[in-house]
């Protein structure tokens, strides 16, 4: 019995089969295997490492896809806890530099270090624009970009309302955050 399988397009697989009880069999073996490889090998090994290569590829980027979507997780149940720290913040008085500093301190661990840049920045004289920019960069979040723009709003008005200013938000942010763990 002889037996040929196409594996792939370059690669071929002759199995022989010798039967002992054939007549015409050359020898008392039961079965000899045969491999030959007829075309080139180095495309067969061409082709299943990239096929590896799209296997990593993809495991990696769904680690990461992973790793982004719990950061995003942590960050958007982080929001309410610094809405609230503003306006307790605003109703004791403090500016916008200590509820910062403050925030760097013993705000929500995912936010911490945005913060600490944020009250570092305002403290060496950096211009409000510019240090509530690179704020929002550091979040890059949408959340985090309201909080940006209403601490550029509340210094501009000179902190009247705030503490209703950061109670409002405060609302929404549960609102919107609670809507984002729904969906």
């Amino acid at each position: 019995i002889y037996v040929r399988n196409k594996l792939i397009s370059n690669f071929d697989l002759d199995i022989v089969i010798k039967d002992p009880h054939l007549k015409y069999s050359m020898d008392n073996l039961n079965i000899i295997k045969h491999y030959t490889i007829t075309k080139d090998l180095p495309k067969l090994l061409e082709q299943i490492a990239l096929a590896g290569s799209v296997l990593i590829v993809a495991f990696a980027l769904e680690l990461l896809r992973l790793v982004a979507s719990r950061r995003q997780l942590a960050l958007t149940q982080s929001w309410p806890a610094v809405m609230d720290s503003l306006r307790s913040g605003a109703q004791a008085g403090m500016g916008t530099l200590e509820q910062t500093e403050d925030l760097g301190e013993r705000g929500p661990l995912p936010l911490r270090k945005a913060f600490q840049q944020l009250a570092e920045s305002l403290d060496a004289g950096s211009p409000m624009e510019k240090a509530i920019g690179s704020f929002r960069t550091a979040l890059g979040s949408r959340i985090g970009d309201r909080l940006a723009m209403t601490i550029l709003v509340n210094s501009e008005m000179g902190g009247r309302k705030e503490s209703e200013v950061w109670e409002r938000m405060a609302q929404a942010t549960r609102k919107e955050t609670s809507a984002l763990a729904i969906a």
